[in-house]
């Protein structure tokens, strides 16, 4: 084997460490939201691990000051409103991947901030994921990224685990547009939040690197059962 081919499998594996590591933070949300999950509703949304819900470049894009580009910045985080609809946990992974979760929300300023930027993509205020849920205990309403659960903003006579499985947050039900707690399994799109960081291009740097070493497309299903030949 050359040098070059032993180098370029070297980098191989370093890349799929790289992988692995970076689905822990996820692996830890879902366990804390989702994991106490059981019967059909749980089995609907076990964690597949053979597959990532890769973001493509234009998803993590390279930084203009302390928020990447498209994010919107507010207080020491910045937000990105994800139109595709996706259910609870999928989505969740879906901001992990561009390195934060599903938005907390802990005062009402910023939940008003978090529903005019719904408001600026959609001229409208639709049904929308956010990173609460209660799956690990009922009533013990936990956010994906750790924070504390200090704020909510709760519709009338909710939550109310309507049916035994009403597990996630969505906002923007009813009215003036409270919270609400719903199936998990349900297809909504989602606000993702990120820590403000001096430089994100790296993000960028990193997936396009990823690109050029494997030779494989940075697509929905890209897969982490690579072999190294």
């Amino acid at each position: 084997m050359t040098p070059l081919l032993t180098q370029l499998r070297s980098e191989r594996i370093v890349l799929l460490s790289m992988i692995f590591k970076a689905s822990f933070p996820l692996l830890s949300a879902l366990l804390i939201c989702c994991g106490a999950t059981t019967g059909t509703e749980g089995s609907e949304q076990e964690v597949e691990v053979h597959s990532l819900d890769m973001p493509t470049e234009s998803d993590v894009e390279k930084s203009t000051g302390t928020c990447p580009q498209y994010w919107t910045p507010y207080g020491t985080r910045c937000f990105k409103f994800v139109s595709t609809a996706r259910s609870w946990a999928e989505s969740e992974r879906y901001c992990v991947l561009m390195g934060g979760n599903l938005a907390s929300v802990h005062s009402t300023d910023e939940y008003h901030f978090i529903q005019e930027l719904i408001r600026e993509h959609t001229e409208g205020t639709p049904h929308t994921w956010i990173g609460g849920c209660d799956a690990a205990q009922e009533r013990l309403w936990l956010w994906s990224d750790g924070s504390r659960f200090d704020y909510t903003y709760w519709y009338q006579g909710v939550p109310d685990n309507m049916g035994g499985g009403e597990h996630c947050i969505e906002m923007n039900f009813r009215g003036l547009q409270h919270w609400n707690d719903v199936p998990c399994k349900e297809t909504l799109p989602s606000v993702c939040a990120v820590q403000t960081q001096p430089n994100t291009g790296a993000a960028s740097d990193w997936l396009t690197g990823l690109h050029g070493l494997i030779g494989t497309p940075l697509r929905p299903d890209f897969p982490l059962s690579l072999t190294v030949s």
